[in-house]
């Protein structure tokens, strides 16, 4: 499904981990749904990397919106390119840190 979600242009729906992934890979993301602000992974995507939207089911008009609004961005792919390789500048490398880890750990001993 990433490989999938990777060429998508947005992703729209309930789901937090799908939203989480799309945002992650720089697509930009609207989850729809009553958990918006209480997942501290996904305010920090919306809210301090800008990589999606997050809507409550009441706010029907501001879905709408939101979607016209990724519509309209001329140059969205670039933009949440940006802010994807913003992201990944700073978090850790999971995989070199491991790496690392290990090496120094093997010329330990």
């Amino acid at each position: 499904i990433h490989h999938a979600m990777s060429f998508a242009s947005m992703y729209i729906g309930d789901s937090q981990s799908m939203a989480m992934e799309a945002g992650v890979l720089g697509v930009p993301f609207i989850r729809f749904n009553d958990f918006v602000g209480r997942i501290n992974v996904l305010i920090e995507l919306e809210d301090h990397y800008k990589l999606g939207y997050g809507i409550r089911t009441d706010e029907e008009d501001k879905l709408y919106k939101t979607i016209d609004k990724l519509l309209e961005m001329e140059d969205r792919e670039e933009i949440f390119a940006a802010r994807k390789q913003n992201l990944l500048d700073n978090t850790i490398d999971l995989n070199e840190y491991l790496v690392n880890f290990l090496e120094d750990r093997a010329q330990k001993s």
